[in-house]
């Protein structure tokens, strides 16, 4: 089939400029980074640009401009958009298929598998040099659940082995009294299942950390901070999942919460095909019990079907096939898939418990989602209450959108991959901030299909608590924050000067006297609230305040969002604040993000200590099969 044919519709198109810089009555340009490109705009072309949201036809762009009140009769917006189309300001979607077959033409696209949901098989032959990345590792870090455990290991061991897939599976327990306990749990699992099954415990943990830290020229009390800080009580699988990074070096592996069963499902309405989206979540949920089909894909080859693969060739491919969604891409999306992006992260869908720190997010989750929470007030009182949901991509999609969760990840760490934090909640969203912040060709891959998440107690909440928890961070959610902050004071000469001139302006930023810096971090809260308050008001106004049930709870979290915009400790974490007194937490708010900067900088060097460890054949922790 000819890329011409098999491209999405032609007449279909969008601006690829991600920037705008205006001349003031002169109009303004726009930059386009993908094609490296500037245009000059009038003031006219200027106003029908800013209309054109997303891939449309002439038309329908010409229509869509008319509504939102630019000036002229629909003829002259159209020869306008003729024009601007003739110029490379507006581009066909044919246009960007040829531009992204530019790149992808640098590897071997014969390896290329069609993106086919649910309906994908097991690759059938060994991978070959030019394939797709396959996955060799699976880890889970625990703590004090040995029945969890064991459903969970017992489950993807089966998985592995019935699927004649040479994959070993890696456990790290932080536990201070169960070790015995999961060995021979472990132990059971792997001689009736005859999985390769590794464990690592507190006493291989430190002795790894001695290694790295001689090998490295790390400071050992880094590394133990990173791999097996010394801190009864506080929550610490981020140091687990360091461990399981570094134990991955140089391959593909999966990372999996010790609560979960390898049931893989069909995710809702799933279909064939790969979208690119930008914006938005990509997820959708659904609140009902329902009894999907089992996945015809194992746990590895879920993952396989884009971890590692560069996004040009994948997306050129299911153009290809007619089976390409470019509608909800941004230009910066586009501009990191052609220029080497790879898909460094992949995640599947949950089904049962949420696995989200809060269900407050679904009060103004977007359409269809949120016509499904409110379609009756039952429903939408229980998914909030009960925390029980399905949540997954309706189609594979990439995207470059950094929310992570790692209940059933992915991970291509044929290069440098930033560390989890290790203490604290919400590691692995700092993990997927830190990651599109230091490598501006990484993406990230959703697939349709699901994972049960089953703890062994109910989480469900009281429905007060929600508003309880609007507004309110998690020190990793301040580090983040502070990250993003520093976007331009990265060095993306080499992933190694990312992470260290990344922990540079961390550390710059707690240099600051400590009020100054929780008065900034307090604007920027409040800058981040106004937004959502925002978005509350733009939901109201469209829903027409319809269902009242919710409009009622929406009016109840934007009177919340106002309070804590006025809080001045709002930009306090709350997870310290629950333990410390105020001038504790603060103080200790500034120590964790110095700690992390420490790691930062010190994790290139980690990072090579551990592929030095693993060249040489030492193998982390015990084999128990």
């Amino acid at each position: 089939m000819s890329l011409a044919s098999s491209a999405p519709v032609s007449t279909t198109y969008r601006v690829l400029a991600a920037h705008r810089v205006s001349l003031g009555r002169s109009g303004e340009v726009a930059v386009d980074p993908w094609r490296s490109r500037a245009d000059l705009l009038t003031p006219l072309e200027s106003s029908v640009v800013a209309a054109c949201h997303g891939a449309a036809t002439l038309d329908e762009h010409a229509a869509r401009a008319l509504s939102m009140g630019v000036r002229g009769t629909s003829g002259a917006i159209r020869t306008v958009l003729s024009e601007l189309a003739d110029r490379g300001v507006l581009v066909s979607d044919e246009e960007i298929c040829r531009m992204l077959a530019t790149e992808a033409s640098s590897e071997s696209r014969g390896a290329e598998a069609p993106i086919l949901a649910s309906e994908a098989r097991e690759p059938e032959a060994p991978a070959a040099f030019d394939e797709p990345l396959r996955v060799q590792l699976i880890g889970a870090p625990t703590r004090d659940r040995p029945r969890s455990l064991r459903r969970a290991i017992e489950s993807y061991a089966r998985d592995v082995v019935e699927r004649g897939r040479a994959i070993e599976i890696l456990i790290v327990d932080d536990g201070s009294t169960s070790t015995v306990e999961t060995a021979a749990v472990l132990r059971d699992v792997a001689s009736r299942t005859s999985a390769r099954v590794r464990l690592v415990d507190r006493a291989a943990k430190h002795r790894f950390s001695k290694a790295i830290a001689a090998i490295s020229g790390a400071p050992l009390h880094v590394v133990q901070r990173a791999l097996a800080p010394d801190e009864p009580g506080v929550f610490a699988a981020g140091a687990a999942r360091n461990v399981l990074l570094l134990a991955g070096v140089d391959q593909g592996s999966l990372q999996i919460d010790d609560d979960t069963v390898c049931d893989l499902r069909a995710a809702p309405d799933a279909r064939p095909g790969l979208r690119a989206r930008s914006f938005d979540d990509p997820t959708e949920m659904w609140f009902d019990e329902r009894d999907e089909r089992k996945a015809s894909i194992g746990i590895a080859a879920a993952h396989e079907q884009l971890l590692g693969r560069r996004a040009s060739a994948s997306l050129l491919s299911a153009m290809e096939q007619g089976d390409a969604d470019l509608r909800a891409a941004s230009a910066g999306l586009l501009t990191r898939a052609s220029r080497g992006g790879v898909v460094r992260c992949t995640q599947l869908g949950v089904r049962g418990d949420s696995a989200l720190g809060t269900m407050v997010h679904l009060l103004t989750t977007a359409s269809p989602t949120r016509d499904r929470l409110v379609a009756t007030e039952a429903i939408y009182r229980r998914a909030i209450t009960s925390r029980r949901l399905t949540r997954a991509v309706s189609a594979a999609t990439i995207t470059e959108l950094d929310t992570c969760m790692t209940f059933a990840i992915g991970l291509d760490a044929r290069s440098l991959l930033p560390p989890f934090p290790p203490v604290e909640r919400n590691e692995d969203g700092l993990f997927g901030s830190i990651l599109s912040a230091c490598d501006p060709s990484a993406l990230f891959g959703h697939l349709p299909v699901t994972v049960a998440h089953e703890p062994e107690d109910p989480r469900q909440t009281a429905f007060e608590i929600v508003f309880d928890q609007a507004g309110r961070i998690g020190v990793n959610d301040m580090i983040a924050g502070l990250a993003s902050a520093s976007l331009h004071e990265i060095d993306h000469r080499s992933p190694a000067a990312a992470h260290e001139s990344l922990a540079r302006a961390l550390l710059g930023w707690i240099d600051l006297p400590e009020d100054e810096l929780f008065e900034r971090l307090a604007w920027m809260l409040a800058r981040r609230l106004s937004q959502r308050l925002a978005r509350i008001t733009s939901l109201l106004r469209e829903s027409r305040r319809e269902p009242s049930f919710w409009a009622r709870d929406l009016d109840r979290l934007a009177d919340v969002l106002r309070e804590r915009i006025e809080d001045p400790t709002r930009a306090v974490p709350h997870d310290l604040t629950a333990r410390h007194a105020l001038p504790e937490a603060r103080a200790l708010a500034v120590r964790r993000v110095r700690e992390y900067a420490e790691i930062l900088s010190w994790w290139p060097a980690i990072w090579e200590a551990a592929r030095a460890l693993r060249s040489r054949g030492d193998e982390l922790g015990e084999v128990l099969s």
